[in-house]
């Protein structure tokens, strides 16, 4: 579900909490994934307010007495699985679905400098700077699989910190 809330001005106040909390009422869903709030030197505002505003919002699905106006029934998701965590806990795997997490992530074009380490285009060489560092990138992400996966003794894995909520 796409909010719409401006990029890099994403707050956690009571608005955006209701909003959060009517969806997760309305869904239902049984695992809720989000940015861990609480990772040390996290600068990005967006990630950290996204962090804290799933956390939030989770609290007052799951009880009755938060935004009763909604006239939703609480729902508690059986999990919060915080990724880009500061103390991981829990591995997923994810062997098979590799290729797809990095046509995934290089969907988000506005990206690809500031947060991937994508270099821009240069149409007069046999291989662009882009593409060049699309292959890197790939390459990146295969290895962060395989290392997390190592963890828990499969192939490729993705580390989160698991909540029960």
């Amino acid at each position: 579900m796409f909010l719409g809330w401006p990029d890099g001005e994403l707050r956690n106040t009571i608005r955006e909490q209701w909003e959060v909390c009517r969806w997760v009422r309305q869904i239902r869903p049984g695992v809720v994934f989000a940015h861990d709030p609480w990772r040390r030197y996290r600068l990005h505002p967006d990630h950290r307010n996204a962090g804290y505003l799933v956390t939030d919002a989770l609290v007052a699905a799951r009880d009755p007495l938060y935004f009763p106006d909604q006239e939703l029934e609480p729902h508690r998701p059986d999990a919060l699985l915080l990724f880009e965590a500061d103390v991981p806990n829990h591995v997923e795997d994810v062997a098979g679905y590799e290729e797809q997490k990095i046509q995934s992530l290089l969907a988000y074009r506005s990206q690809y400098e500031t947060t991937l380490g994508i270099e821009g285009s240069d149409e007069t060489a046999d291989v662009s700077p882009e593409e060049l560092s699309v292959r890197m990138f790939a390459e990146q992400i295969h290895a962060q699989l395989a290392e997390h996966g190592a963890v828990a003794g499969i192939s490729a894995g993705e580390s989160f910190h698991r909540l029960v909520v």
